[in-house]
């Protein structure tokens, strides 16, 4: 029983043709499908006319019995059977042709055959007909090669008629009766194969420039997608195709300010393609330190970059992983600039910067000029500013506010006041990560990730965890 559920199974197992001209293979697949349900069908109906048939059309003899069977019912069936088997799977346009010419030969052969030996008996001219009728309408063969096979299946037959091979006599009403019913269904079947496949090829090549054009407004909106997220963030380029705008929004983040130090005198000193290469791989190595740790870049201002940590963070109780993640990415900054009294130095960075991490409220939003731009402004970025203008090349200094927000993770130099307009702020410059808080080379441990993750942490007071430089 399983061995025959899989057998059917096989059976009905879909075919696929692949390769060019496409509509061709499209309508090869097509017809195919057709085919095995149709042959499948007629099969099953010759089976059982085969096993249940006492005696059939050549009454003759034995012999005329057993030719019946072979030529009317056992070919049919093992044709049908063979195109069930090879009919699956993917097919190649010239496999699958070669299979709808077996097809049409083993069902119409046979048939022609037992015409010619029986002189043009009616019964079988009918059934001849009806065959090639049903053949050249299902077969998703070209009409040139449906009227060949056709007319080679009625030259089989006048031509055994005319032989000493034929079992009966045959007349030429009868030789003529055998040539044209048969020659009239091949034109009545190839009339409706040929509207049949003047349709398809329609219905394809409208399908086909449907999908092209699908594609392409697919390919365009990747593009536009690409283009909005190369100059806004991932949400607001998300929030602009879906609503059309951008709503400007007052959130708590954490800033990062970055300026290249003594950038006018390298201008004045190097030649400008060489300031430019140097600015786009110090942007670059910007870019790709922030990107791991969630920190969006702003659009630069000469030789200023602003950084951001913690938009779009509203989950969050609290700015804690935001300042983390900013400190954590200027600490890998710094490190691709290197020392300068080090021969080891990184020679992708030339050039040093001062840093300033600060935290508060900011005002976001996108302005709709010319070009596109998200930006973010506020005192919370003119202190960033202020604090990365009272740091040292290479240091990263950090706000009181800001690390507090850290939990102690962070080894930093005592804090001091610097002067932002008519206030002072605390600040203290972060060297590392703190010993209970890094592995063996210096990056963060399972402790450092607990404290990152954790829904609540003490807050460590930054005096009394601050560790000289």
């Amino acid at each position: 029983m399983r061995a025959a559920m899989r057998c059917f199974k096989s059976f009905g197992a879909k075919a696929s043709v692949s390769g060019k001209p496409r509509n061709v293979a499209a309508m090869l697949e097509s017809g195919i499908c057709r085919m095995r349900w149709v042959l499948a069908f007629t099969g099953a109906i010759k089976l059982i006319d085969g096993a249940f048939t006492l005696g059939g059309v050549l009454e003759i003899s034995a012999l005329g019995r057993t030719l019946d069977f072979v030529l009317t019912d056992a070919f049919p069936v093992l044709t049908s059977v063979v195109f069930l088997v090879l009919a699956r799977g993917v097919l190649s346009v010239r496999w699958a042709s070669l299979l709808c010419v077996g097809a049409v030969l083993g069902y119409a052969l046979p048939v022609a055959v037992g015409v010619g030996l029986t002189g043009a008996d009616q019964q079988l001219i009918s059934i001849l007909s009806g065959t090639l009728l049903v053949l050249m309408i299902i077969t998703p063969l070209p009409i040139s090669t449906l009227i060949v096979l056709g007319a080679l299946s009625i030259g089989v037959a006048v031509a055994i008629e005319v032989s000493p091979l034929g079992l009966r006599p045959a007349s030429f009403g009868a030789l003529f009766a055998s040539c044209w019913f048969p020659a009239a269904m091949i034109a009545l079947g190839s009339s409706i194969n040929h509207w049949h496949a003047r349709n398809f090829r329609m219905m394809w090549l409208a399908q086909w420039r449907l999908r092209r054009q699908q594609e392409r407004i697919l390919r365009e909106q990747a593009l536009t997608q690409r283009l909005l997220v190369s100059v806004l963030p991932e949400p607001v380029a998300r929030e602009l195709q879906e609503t059309g705008a951008c709503r400007a929004q007052l959130e708590e983040v954490c800033i990062i300010s970055c300026d290249i130090v003594r950038f006018s005198e390298h201008c004045a000193r190097l030649p400008a393609q060489l300031v430019v290469e140097e600015l786009r791989r110090f942007r670059r190595g910007f870019d790709e330190c922030c990107a791991p740790h969630n920190v969006e870049t702003m659009p630069s201002q000469g030789d200023g970059m602003l950084g951001v940590a913690g938009l779009w963070s509203h989950h969050h109780k609290e700015l804690r992983r935001p300042v983390i993640d900013a400190v954590l990415a200027m600490l890998a900054f710094t490190a691709r600039m290197g020392d300068p009294d080090d021969d080891n130095r990184d020679p992708e960075l030339l050039w040093a910067a001062r840093i300033g991490v600060h935290v508060g409220p900011v005002v976001t939003g996108v302005i709709n000029a010319k070009r596109l731009a998200f930006d973010v402004w506020g005192e919370t970025v003119n202190i960033a500013a202020r604090v990365q203008q009272g740091g040292r090349p290479r240091g990263v200094l950090v706000s009181e506010r800001a690390l507090w927000a850290t939990r102690g993770v962070f080894e930093h130099a005592p804090l001091r006041e610097i002067q932002v307009k008519n206030s002072r702020v605390r600040v203290g410059e972060v060297t590392g990560i703190a010993a209970p808080f890094r592995d063996a080379h210096g990056a963060p441990n399972d402790e450092f990730r607990r404290i990152y993750r954790a829904e609540e942490h003490p807050l460590i007071n930054p005096d009394a965890s601050a560790h000289a430089a």
